[in-house]
């Protein structure tokens, strides 16, 4: 009777662990790989480069163009490139795993303007894996949480981003304002250029 509980219990803690164990490494997808979303904001991978991806946004205004992808919730600006990465290192939450965390203050330009410097409280973590449905397919994504808020503001952010390893992108993503403002969206289509 022990044996048979032994097992059982066993059998259930790797049931358990299964989605806790796994893991994604750093990688960028496909150049050329376009991904459009419900709200009709479409990226496409351009290039890797040493330690980030370029990725080209359309659609999502002040951040249109090319942006230095890190991570899931990390995408950068031009201005914002010398500072952000060597203070915050986001290439720290790679490998993901479900509770992986890092945290960070940041003082440096602000995403908007190279003018104007601003100081944030960071935090990042990979809050679950799960199997996810949208309108381009099933995907087993990472659900990653970024938390931002100014010091000396009340401006505070949360973002959401369901990152795919396989096929490498973002496929779901949910962006909240402390005013109340901000978007969810799904891929809608994922496709190779």
């Amino acid at each position: 009777m022990k044996l048979r509980s032994g097992v059982a219990m066993a059998a259930a803690l790797l049931g358990m662990g299964e989605a806790a164990a796994q893991t994604a490494d750093f990688k960028c997808a496909e150049p050329g790989t376009a991904v459009e979303y419900s709200n009709l904001r479409k990226t496409a991978w351009a290039w890797p480069e040493d330690d980030h991806c370029r990725l080209f946004i359309q659609g999502s205004g002040m951040l249109d163009g090319y942006l230095a992808w890190y991570a899931p919730t990390i995408e950068l600006s031009g201005h914002q490139l010398e500072t952000f990465p060597v203070q915050v290192k986001p290439r720290a939450l790679w490998p993901l795993a479900v509770n992986k965390t890092i945290a960070a203050r940041y003082f440096g330009p602000s995403q908007r303007s190279s003018r104007t410097l601003v100081t944030i409280d960071l935090s990042y973590r990979v809050e679950r894996y799960e199997r996810l449905d949208t309108s381009a397919g099933r995907f087993d994504a990472f659900l990653v949480v970024a938390r931002q808020k100014a010091i000396g503001g009340s401006s505070e952010i949360v973002l959401r981003e369901w990152y795919a390893p396989s096929p490498g992108v973002i496929v779901k993503y949910d962006y909240r304002q402390a005013d109340g403002g901000g978007e969810v969206a799904e891929a809608t289509s994922i496709s190779r250029r």
